[in-house]
């Protein structure tokens, strides 16, 4: 009998091919030389067996309402991440965009016009379906727009005596909680 073992490179999955032969004290070979005799080839079939793994990304975020805020992630596998995506508060995944230049996938969130806190996930795939996630994280949502007013009572006249009602509207993306005139 014999054997042989063959390393399989770590970075290619790239099926191998081989036949066997055999000879013997006398000379009655090679058998099984495909040129010889037409045996077959055998295949090794190489699949790849490693997850991609995360690197980094951008963990915890802060935002004011209506902005935007970069949520990315960055990572590697030993034959290539293909793709990426970003789930909020458990929503469907979204596909992120490769930016070449940071080397990293990224997706662009906008907040909403609220000052609810949000959370999201992350996962990377390779050309065989392997992931690797992180998070969750917080997006912390703050309410920095200011209150527009929407009306008022302008330039008023009045009598020696008189009374006046002097008044105010104005709204806002988070909701007025007091208006005064002063």
């Amino acid at each position: 009998g014999g054997s042989a073992d063959i390393d399989i490179p770590s970075d290619s999955v790239e099926d191998w091919y081989y036949y066997v032969t055999v000879d013997d004290a006398a000379g009655n070979g090679p058998v099984g030389d495909p040129s010889v005799d037409g045996s077959v080839n055998y295949t090794v079939s190489v699949s790849d067996n490693d997850d991609p793994v995360i690197s980094g990304d951008s963990g915890h975020v802060a935002v004011g309402t209506g902005g935007s805020v970069t949520l990315w992630v960055s990572a590697s596998d030993n034959i290539g991440v293909v793709s990426a995506e970003v789930s909020v508060d458990g929503g469907v995944a979204v596909g992120m965009t490769w930016d070449a230049g940071e080397s990293r996938w990224e997706y662009d969130y906008v907040a909403p016009s609220t000052d609810e806190d949000h959370t999201y996930s992350l996962t990377v795939w390779d050309g065989e379906g392997l992931s690797d996630s992180s998070g969750p994280y917080d997006i912390t949502v703050t309410d920095d727009d200011a209150p527009v007013i929407t009306g008022d009572s302008g330039d008023v006249s009045v009598g020696t005596g008189g009374t006046v009602t002097l008044w105010v509207t104005a709204t806002d993306n988070v909701g007025v909680t007091s208006a005064d005139v002063t």
